[in-house]
C-alpha cells in the first residue's frame, strides 16, 4: 500500500469495539470506513454514532467492500478464530483483540494462515504499545536497574458476578485469565523474555470460570508472579526488581499512566505487604527515586492503532512488538494453569 491513510472496518459493537472507533480519531489517516454487526439496526446506530461511512450485518458483504482496507475484530473471545480466519481469507489485514483465540493452536492456525496469505495478524494487545511500557523496555535494556532478579504484578477489580456476562460465561470464552492475566502475563515476556517452569493455582466462580489465578514462572532467569481477580481489587502495579535498581509500572498500569524508577539497590524491606507493590508504597530509604508521567489521551488504544496502521502501511505481515508466537505462548501459560484442579 501506498497511500498513507488507512479505511478500517470493524466487527463488533461493544465496548472495546466504541473505544477502538473513538480512538481512530487520535490516529492520523485512520479512516472509519464499515462496522459489522449481526444486527442491521444495531449496526446502523454504531456506525451514525462513530463516523463510520457504512453498515454490514454479512461478513461476507463487509469483507467485500473495497473501502475496508484493514479489520479489527472486536467480539467475545470464542468468535475471534473463525473471524480471523475469515479476514485472512479476504486478503485483509486483521488486528484481533486479545485474547486472539482461546488456545495456542488456535493462536498458530491464524499465523499460519496470515503467512500464507502473505497479509498482517497481530493480537490487539494494546498495553505492549503504551509509552510507559515502552519506556520501560528501554530502560531495562539499557541496564538501568542492573540484572533482573524478580517481577510481580497484579490486576484485580472487583467484579459483580454476572452469569450471562461474557466475564463469567463459559461459552463465550470468560473468565479472569483470558480477560485480565492476559496483560502482564504478555508484559512479562515482552519486558523480561521467554517463560519456563510455569506453575499456578486458580479459583473458580460460581459459573464455574475462573475468578481469581496466581501464576508462577520463570522468564528470562527471574522468578515472576501474576496475580490476577474479579473477586477483589489489587493492587495493579507491575514491578520489576533489579540487582541495581527497581521498575514500577504503577497503578494502573493497564493504562501506563507513570511508571517510577529507584536507580539504587533495594536497601530493606518495609513490613506491611506481601507485594512488591505494596512495599515500595511504603516511606524507606531507596535513593534516587523519579517518576515519569505519559499523557493519557483516549482511552489508550491509540498507540497500538498507530503501530498497526504504520506496520499495515509499510508492507509487514507481523508485529515485531506484539508477534503472534508470543501470543501463542501467552495462551499455552493460561491453559497450564487451568489444566490444574480448581481450588476450593
Amino acid at each position: 500500500m501506498k497511500q498513507q491513510a488507512l479505511g478500517w472496518g470493524v466487527i463488533g459493537t461493544g465496548t472495546i469495539a466504541r473505544k477502538f472507533a473513538e480512538d481512530m480519531a487520535l490516529v492520523v489517516g485512520a479512516r472509519h470506513a464499515a462496522v459489522c454487526s449481526r444486527s442491521m439496526e444495531t449496526g446502523r446506530a454504531f456506525a451514525s454514532a462513530h463516523g463510520f461511512a457504512k453498515s454490514y450485518a454479512d461478513l461476507d458483504e463487509f469483507l467485500g467492500d473495497p473501502s475496508v482496507e484493514a479489520v479489527y475484530v472486536a467480539t467475545p473471545n470464542t468468535a475471534h478464530l473463525e473471524q480471523a480466519l475469515a479476514v485472512v481469507k479476504s486478503g485483509k489485514p486483521v488486528l484481533i483483540e486479545k485474547p486472539v483465540a482461546l488456545s495456542a493452536a488456535d493462536a498458530r492456525t491464524i499465523a499460519r494462515a496470515a503467512e500464507g496469505r502473505n497479509v498482517f495478524a497481530m493480537e490487539a494487545m494494546w498495553t505492549r504499545f503504551l509509552p510507559a511500557v515502552q519506556r520501560t523496555a528501554a530502560l531495562i535494556a539499557d541496564g538501568r536497574i542492573g540484572m533482573i532478579e524478580r517481577a510481580q504484578a497484579t490486576l484485580g477489580f472487583s467484579r459483580v458476578v454476572e452469569p450471562d456476562s461474557r466475564l463469567f460465561n463459559a461459552a463465550l470464552g470468560g473468565g479472569v485469565l483470558y480477560d485480565l492475566g492476559v496483560y502482564p502475563l504478555s508484559l512479562a515476556l515482552m519486558l523480561l523474555g521467554e517463560a519456563s517452569n510455569v506453575s499456578g493455582r486458580w479459583k473458580a466462580g460460581p459459573t464455574g470460570t475462573d475468578i481469581e489465578a496466581h501464576v508462577e514462572m520463570t522468564c528470562g532467569g527471574a522468578p515472576v508472579s501474576v496475580r490476577t481477580s474479579f473477586a477483589s481489587e489489587m493492587e495493579n502495579a507491575f514491578v520489576i526488581q533489579g540487582s541495581a535498581g527497581v521498575l514500577r509500572l504503577d497503578r494502573h498500569f493497564l493504562r501506563g499512566p507513570s511508571l517510577t524508577l529507584w536507580d539504587k539497590p533495594l536497601k530493606r524491606i518495609p513490613a506491611g505487604s506481601d507485594t512488591l507493590a505494596g512495599k515500595l508504597a511504603h516511606r524507606f530509604p531507596l535513593d534516587g527515586r523519579r517518576t515519569e508521567r505519559f499523557d493519557q489521551q483516549g482511552h489508550g488504544l491509540h498507540h497500538e492503532i498507530r503501530a498497526a496502521q504504520a506496520a499495515i502501511l509499510s508492507g509487514k505481515t507481523s508485529s515485531d512488538v506484539m508477534p503472534l508466537g508470543e501470543s501463542a505462548r501467552v495462551l499455552e501459560i493460561i491453559r497450564a494453569v487451568l489444566s490444574t484442579p480448581a481450588e476450593t
